[in-house]
Order: C-alpha cells, then sequence, then structure tokens
C-alpha cells in the first residue's frame, strides 16, 4: 500500500503521496525544453535584447497581469454567488493568488485544492459548491479558447502543430457546452438514476452523489440564466486581458506584431501547457514562445528574451503577490508579544 502524509502547505490541508514522480517528470520535461530553447542562441544578442527592452511596456504588461487577477476573481465570486455576486471579494482574490502560486512551483494542480480550501474556509461555503464554481471556470475558458482558436483560423495562417490541436480544442469547446446544457435541463434526472442504482451497493456513496451533484446541477444552470450573462463577459475580458499582456510586451521589444499574434501566444501557451506541467512553468513556456515568434520572424535571441521578460512577468509576479500574501497572513496571525 502507498503511504500517503499529511502535510499543510500555505495553511491548506494537503495529502502527499505519488507526486514525487509527477515533479520529478515536470522537471526532466522543463529541463529537457529549456534546453532545446536555449540551444544554437547566441547569449551575446540575448544579453543585449535584455538590456536594451524598454521598461515602460515591462510595468503596462505587470498592470495587465494585476487586472488579469482582479478580473479573474471578480468573474469566480460572480460564480459562487450568482448572479450579482457577494461575499468578501479580497477573499477571492487572495484565495486566487494563493493557488496561482501554487500552480507555479509545484506541477502537481495542487492550486485548485487550494483555493477551494480557502473560500470554503472563510466564505463558509459549501467545498462542494466552490469545487463546481471551479469546474465553471474551467468550461468557462474552453468555451473562451476555442473562440479564440476561431478567430485565429479565419485570420491567421496557424503553425501547422496547433493548426492540428485546433480541432481537439473546438471538439472540446463543443463537448463543454453540451454538458453544460445537458447537466443544466438534465442533470437532475440523470442523478437520481444512477442515485438509485449506487443506492444499491452503498447509501454514503448516493448521499455524496446527491450532494455534489445537485450543486453541478446549479451551477450549471446558473450559466445560462440571462441574469448571469456577466460570467461570460468577464470570461471574455480575460482573453483580451491575457492577449493584450502579450502584445504590449511586443513593444517592449519593438516588434511589429500585430495583437491576433498576441492572441495566437496566449493560445498556444495555453495548449502547450496541458500535457506536463513544470515547476515554476519553466522550459514549455520559453520554448512555444520561442516557435511562435520565431515562426513570424523574430530573431531567435530576441524571442528568447522576451520569453524570459513574460515568463517573469506573467508567471514571478504572481509568486511574488502569493509569498507576500502568506507572509502577511502569517504575520496577521502572529500572538502579539
Amino acid at each position: 500500500m502507498r503511504r500517503t502524509d499529511a502535510r499543510t502547505i500555505a495553511g491548506v490541508p494537503i495529502a502527499i503521496g505519488g507526486s514525487a514522480g509527477r515533479v520529478l517528470l515536470g522537471c526532466v520535461v522543463g529541463g529537457t525544453a529549456l534546453w532545446l530553447t536555449a540551444r544554437g542562441t547566441d547569449l551575446a544578442s540575448l544579453r543585449d535584447s535584455l538590456e536594451t527592452a524598454r521598461v515602460a511596456p515591462m510595468i503596462g504588461a505587470a498592470v495587465l497581469v494585476a487586472a488579469t487577477v482582479a478580473v479573474g476573481a471578480e468573474r469566480w465570486r460572480r460564480l459562487a454567488y450568482p448572479p450579482r455576486g457577494g461575499g468578501n471579494y479580497r477573499h477571492f482574490v487572495a484565495a486566487l493568488v494563493t493557488g496561482q502560486m501554487l500552480n507555479v512551483l509545484l506541477p502537481i494542480r495542487l492550486g485548485e485544492v487550494a483555493r477551494i480550501y480557502l473560500i470554503s474556509r472563510d466564505q463558509g461555503l459549501p467545498a462542494g459548491r466552490v469545487a463546481a464554481t471551479v469546474v465553471a471556470e474551467r468550461l468557462l475558458d474552453v468555451i473562451a479558447l476555442a473562440v479564440g482558436v476561431s478567430w485565429l483560423l479565419l485570420h491567421l495562417a496557424l503553425p501547422e502543430w496547433l493548426r492540428a490541436s485546433a480541432g481537439a480544442i473546438l471538439g472540446a469547446a463543443a463537448v463543454a457546452i453540451g454538458s453544460v446544457t445537458a447537466i443544466a435541463w438534465r442533470g437532475g434526472k440523470l442523478i437520481g438514476l444512477i442515485e438509485g442504482r449506487v443506492s444499491l451497493v452503498s447509501a454514503r456513496a448516493a448521499l455524496f452523489l446527491r450532494r455534489y451533484g445537485d450543486f453541478a446541477v446549479e451551477q450549471m444552470r446558473s450559466l445560462l440564466q440571462p441574469a448571469n450573462v456577466m460570467v461570460w463577459w468577464l470570461t471574455a475580458a480575460l482573453v483580451v486581458l491575457a492577449a493584450a499582456t502579450n502584445w504590449v510586451l511586443f513593444q517592449a521589444f519593438e516588434l511589429p506584431l500585430s495583437a491576433s499574434v498576441a492572441l495566437l501566444l496566449f493560445v498556444a501557451l495555453q495548449v502547450g501547457g496541458i500535457p506536463v506541467a513544470t515547476p515554476g512553468n519553466v522550459g514549455v513556456v520559453h520554448l512555444l514562445t520561442v516557435w511562435i515568434l520565431t515562426a513570424f520572424g523574430v530573431d531567435r535571441a530576441v524571442a528568447l528574451a522576451y520569453a524570459v521578460v513574460l515568463h517573469l512577468i506573467a508567471s514571478g509576479s504572481k509568486v511574488i503577490a502569493g509569498v507576500a500574501l502568506l507572509m502577511v497572513r502569517r504575520s496577521a496571525a502572529a500572538p502579539i508579544v
């Protein structure tokens, strides 16, 4: 039997067991991707590109990253308290930042568990209800990603590897839309049928299914309500902000690339990071960024410099914010001597 230990990370009780292999795999993949990215790059040109990059667009990109977090927290709050939102907005921001920090540092998708726990604790919401909002977020993100891919297919010549993935993305979006609709309108009946069969084996499992199934049905129904349309607009805003971050950073390196390329880079990073998460998002982000930019005529050293700065702004800022938040929490919880 595999031994599982209980640990606390960022104040969240976590069962740790069997994750070492995933961390090791992430390190291997990240290290290999980073080596492939840096191989053959002129280090002197890389240094010059970093030294001559304009600071003002970098600051603008960092502001857009912060705005993305703010919009993401507001969308999450409205999913938890449809249609107009409720609860303490600062709790949602803090939980989201903590979750993003953990997702960056640890390639085991721990951040989602952490933020579910934190909002359930801070807002007094059932964990199942909070988990349903996270699932709804992912469905919304898949649909938004498909809309972005559809735009790119019409307006840009995509790299072959990404064009091959476009069908899978559109298919996933179709499944997401179908799932939302089916669960919203027929979920209760389906859960009832399954519950009846499960109850013959385990009454506890049937109760679990009913409780968490009801949360899922309630959440999917809220997505289809006209009064809750703001979550769809906020989802679109998240895509726009992410693409805008890439485009503003183009200006730091004086890259004459369009907003469509910025959107393409966002889509590529979203799709490419799914198979294997790497510690600190190192390696894969750099490799994909260099692939995309060099495909549009950017010098390899400049593309790598851009990737380094993008990684520091997009991932590094989340780690810094998350660590600062944890320090503030610990300081506030410390006894007064």
